[in-house]
């Protein structure tokens, strides 16, 4: 899969490949529709949240809006290092390659506001 990735702190993430995700137990692909990029996001990538990364390469991105693998439309956070949420999504030349996120299943919350992906990932998680 193609995801900003980051390979140190301090240091712009690059668009690349990336291994695909294999969840282990407990645990769900999200198929990323959309992630905000937040300041959150730029002090984990910068080294001054007390969560930041300390092994390399990762995916970066905190949360987003995705599908689970039922179709069964949810907002994510939290996802299992090294994946992240800023995943490259849609086709990629005649096949539809998927581009997933591996997390807890707790850890996604379905959402039937009615708002666009784009729109429901930039909002906040409690938003009504």
């Amino acid at each position: 899969m193609h995801a900003a990735v980051l390979h140190a702190l301090g240091k712009p993430p690059r668009f690349g490949e990336f291994p695909d995700p294999t969840p282990g137990e407990g645990e769900v692909l999200i198929n990323v529709s959309a992630a905000a990029l937040k300041p959150v996001d730029k002090q984990m990538a910068a080294g001054t949240h007390y969560a930041s990364p300390r092994e390399f390469p990762v995916v970066c991105g905190m949360d987003g809006v995705g599908r689970l693998e039922d179709g069964t439309r949810v907002f994510f956070g939290g996802a299992r290092r090294p994946y992240g949420a800023m995943l490259r999504h849609g086709w990629r030349g005649a096949a539809r390659r998927r581009h997933a996120s591996v997390l807890r299943r707790s850890a996604a919350a379905v959402r039937r506001d009615g708002r666009a992906h784009c729109a429901s990932a930039s909002a906040m998680f409690f938003d009504p």
